[in-house]
């Protein structure tokens, strides 16, 4: 990844269009049918919708970040890195 891509990665507010090619529909459902919906398709929040991910945003980023979600040592380190960026482009 570039200097000037990676900038674009982390912009708050930044065009999605240009801020990442990850979509809902070729990595975050899959992402999120991986490693959260084994949980959260039974308690609340239920990950099952992208406009439920987009309503989390903050607090989903927060948890991935921080490494306690998912709980038991959070994500593999590409994995983490390829969801903050595609969670910081507002999950398009």
């Amino acid at each position: 990844m570039t200097a000037e891509r990676s900038r674009a990665v982390f912009t708050p507010g930044a065009d999605a269009g240009s801020c990442t090619s990850l979509t809902y529909a070729n990595f975050g459902q899959q992402f999120f049918n991986t490693y959260c919906n084994t949980c959260h398709t039974s308690r609340s929040p239920r990950m099952t919708t992208q406009s439920v991910i987009k309503s989390n945003l903050s607090a989903i980023k927060s948890d991935i970040s921080r490494g306690t979600m998912p709980p038991g040592g959070g994500l593999p380190s590409a994995d983490k890195t390829k969801v903050l960026e595609w969670l910081n482009c507002s999950a398009p």
